[in-house]
């Protein structure tokens, strides 16, 4: 037999896949490796067959055995994408050789730096498992941290509104302070803001000076960064032009300092703030509610932490001789190293000498976020319905003319493995630095990917997004995490004497990250209905259910969400050990329907852009932009009623008529706004309001 044909099918039978044979051709060109008599490819993984290898025979034809793309490791895949995308420019991955980094992966390499912001290979573990407990354990119902009692409270009240929560509690805190109600905030970490820079519009920020929670000079002095444009464009073989617009996500609010001059105003006009009181449980009896409260500082660190490093800081110090125990190495070296630890360890000391045994109440809220002991509790064995996956990092040493914009909403890639991933790159630091995310939207499927495989996936892909190479960024910290998204949404009451704010919630938008931006528009809103609800004593389950009402804009918005998650085995591809194909979506459908829909909103004008750029829904530009796309692109929108199924377009539909109903019922109403002035009637009017979308101001 000649041996050279031997060899080479030898390698196509390992190789197979036509695709993976052209990228792996293109590869070893670079390197100048002879194809024919390689045995292994350039990254030293073996291309000869197992030993035990035959291929199929049939009558008069001999096959060869297909091994796809994804049979090959994942670890040689990834190396493969990143070489092809940056070899080209002439570099390594990292501007050097691809050996640079461990065997752990990228991402692992990068967070090695003991200069990144916390502790993120720690507050990654625990992301981790949170992550990797939701999309494969059984869902088990969590512990009952609320008890409701039926005899009289004895306790005399402590204050009137105890706040859980005092990152963005801060912000509802302060505002039912100056209207004076006494108010304190339990908080299990600090009461710091992080250094990374939330990103809002300016027109959002208004309503902090409305309240008086800040002053226009501090709120001026909180404005890290403003930049202009932010631009929106789509990976295609046609290059059509980016779309660019003003004035939104435009300004990179410090939440140090913001949250800095909130704190002191709140502590000169009389709240209390209980730092390092994690929220235990909780007693609810006919009069109040008594919070029994734990050491804060001895909490292990939880994937709520990851995003707020600074005030984690005592629980990592807590947590890092445990962990460089089972490490074998010396606590000093797993615990980070900042300049002013003295101070904020003296500090938090402080507070905790203070922190009280138990709280005593008239109304709980809960602004615990997504992990909150009482919504675990609320939501008991159900599953989120969506997530979205978020990673990233802020860096310095970006080129500075490229630095002066910001891409609201990029793809680079077609789908892949199931997942369409997005990016967003901001301004930080008034321009020294820059923000990137990379997120996709998803389910809780075994087969979605873990949150380091994201990180290095970013990491791999970040230098051809950014026209950089890491070795020049000096990376400051690192992001991640997952946003649980619910259907049915906001979560209402359950319990009298106690509401979820904010992320808790889960009133975000199931296309946004929530957070910060939530809040803000939200906050009006619930600092008028908890005014009006002490003061009237309108605090039972049913009232406070009024907080938190139906609102179509935010329902209507989970075809979108869902449009852009593909579910396993949609997206058509090779799979399994044959390769057969199955699928129906073409990798370019995410891309091609939001080119198109988006291409429609531009040629409508502001009045339907702007809207949905700022998580709002109305019933006008949603019904022309959805006509529009429907003309533009009909096949595309034929495979989103079949990616998405029957089920949830007709759920949509009904949203879709309940905010045309919600925006005449809004509109008929405008003149009982002022003259109706109870507490029921004004929250009915708030959620037409809201619900429509006509919180919404459009700015010329």
């Amino acid at each position: 037999m000649n041996p050279e044909r031997s060899s080479h099918k030898s390698l196509c039978t390992a190789v197979g896949s036509r695709r993976f044979f052209e990228r792996l051709a293109y590869t070893m060109a670079l390197h100048d490796v002879n194809l024919r008599h390689a045995s292994n490819c350039p990254f030293g993984h073996s291309l000869l067959p197992p030993a035990n290898h035959h291929s199929p025979q049939r009558t008069g034809q001999r096959l060869v055995q297909i091994h796809t793309w994804r049979a090959v490791s994942e670890e040689h895949r990834r190396t493969l994408i990143r070489t092809k995308a940056t070899l080209s420019r002439g570099v390594g991955v990292d501007g050097g050789s691809p050996d640079t980094f461990s065997k752990d992966g990228l991402a692992m390499s990068v967070m090695a730096d003991s200069d990144i912001e916390g502790d993120p290979k720690q507050f990654l573990k625990v992301s981790e498992a949170y992550w990797q407990a939701m999309k494969s354990a059984p869902a088990k119902r969590a512990p009952a941290v609320i008890r409701v009692r039926h005899r009289r409270l004895q306790q005399e009240m402590d204050c009137d509104v105890a706040v859980c929560g005092g990152t963005l509690g801060l912000l509802l805190a302060l505002g039912l302070q100056l209207r004076g109600h006494k108010v304190c905030i339990v908080e299990k970490r600090r009461v710091e803001g992080r250094l990374q820079e939330w990103n809002v519009s300016r027109s959002e920020l208004q309503v902090l000076t409305d309240l008086g929670l800040v002053t226009e000079q501090e709120l001026q002095d909180s404005i890290a960064t403003e930049f202009n444009p932010v631009h929106i464009g789509f990976h295609s073989k046609q290059q059509h032009p980016d779309i660019a617009a003003e004035d939104v996500l435009n300004l990179g609010i410090s939440p140090k300092k913001l949250l800095g001059h909130m704190r002191g105003r709140f502590l000169e006009s009389g709240g209390a703030i209980h730092e390092g009181a994690a929220f235990h449980s909780a007693e609810v009896y006919p009069e109040g509610v008594v919070i029994r409260v734990s050491n804060g500082t001895e909490e292990p660190i939880t994937a709520g932490d990851a995003n707020r490093p600074l005030a984690a800081q005592d629980a990592l110090r807590q947590s890092a001789p445990a962990e460089a125990a089972r490490n074998g190495s010396s606590g000093d070296a797993a615990a980070p190293q900042h300049a002013d630890n003295d101070r904020r360890t003296s500090r938090t000391e402080a507070g905790v000498s203070g922190r009280p045994d138990h709280v005593t109440c008239r109304l709980v809220i809960d602004c615990m976020g997504h992990w909150s002991p009482i919504v675990r509790q609320m939501r008991g064995s159900s599953k989120p319905d969506g997530m979205c996956l978020v990673v990233g990092s802020c860096a310095s040493g970006f080129p500075p003319e490229q630095n002066r914009s910001a891409d609201f909403m990029r793809t680079v890639t077609d789908a892949d493995a199931d997942l369409q991933l997005f990016w967003q790159a901001f301004p930080a630091e008034g321009g020294a630095a820059r923000t990137t995310y990379m997120f996709s939207y998803a389910d809780c499927a075994k087969q979605r990917p873990s949150l380091q495989g994201l990180l290095d996936r970013y990491f791999e892909l970040l230098p051809g997004y950014q026209s950089c190479s890491l070795t020049d960024l000096k990376i400051k910290r690192v992001l991640f995490g997952g946003f649980p998204c619910y259907s049915h949404s906001p979560l209402q009451p359950q319990f009298d004497r106690i509401v979820q704010v904010g992320d808790a919630s889960a009133s975000q938008s199931p296309l946004s990250f929530g957070g910060f931006g939530s809040m803000l528009r939200h906050l009006r809103r619930l600092t008028d209905g908890l005014d009006q609800a002490l003061r009237q004593n309108m605090l039972a389950r049913g009232n406070l259910k009024l907080l938190q009402p139906y609102q179509p804009s935010l329902a209507a918005a989970w075809l979108f969400q869902r449009s852009m998650a593909l579910k396993p085995g949609q997206l058509r591809e090779p799979r399994g050990r044959r390769g057969a194909v199955s699928g129906f979506l073409p990798p370019t459908h995410i891309n091609t329907l939001l080119a198109a829909n988006f291409r429609v909103m531009q040629m409508l004008g502001d009045r339907v852009m702007r809207p949905f750029l700022q998580d709002t829904i109305q019933f006008w530009p949603l019904s022309a932009a959805m006509t529009g796309t429907l003309f533009i692109a009909p096949l595309t929108i034929l495979r989103v009623l079949v990616q998405v199924g029957p089920k949830v377009v007709l759920s949509w539909f009904r949203h879709y008529v309940m905010l045309g109903v919600y925006s005449f019922l809004h509109f008929i109403s405008k003149p009982l706004h002022k003259r109706v002035r109870g507490y029921r009637a004004q929250r009915i009017f708030e959620a037409w309001r809201c619900g429509s979308g006509a919180d919404y101001a459009h700015q010329q």
